[in-house]
């Protein structure tokens, strides 16, 4: 069993690989793969992306903090 710490370091971690990978791209990468998810009916699918893209929207923000 994990715990909550682990799971919102793997949160986290597949965040940064999302936003790696796409950039400025990845909320809309996210909302795709929640809308496959969603039409799958998983919910638990469904709030681990959700929690992902709420980490990629803090990540993208600073940097945009960070480039002003």
């Amino acid at each position: 069993m994990t715990s909550p710490q682990d799971e919102q370091q793997r949160r986290w971690a597949e965040a940064l690989a999302f936003e790696k990978q796409w950039g400025v791209d990845a909320p809309l990468r996210i909302a795709e793969r929640i809308g496959v998810v969603a039409l799958l009916g998983d919910e638990q699918g469904i709030a681990r992306l959700k929690q992902i893209a709420a980490c990629v929207d803090q990540i993208i923000q600073a940097k945009v903090r960070n480039a002003q």
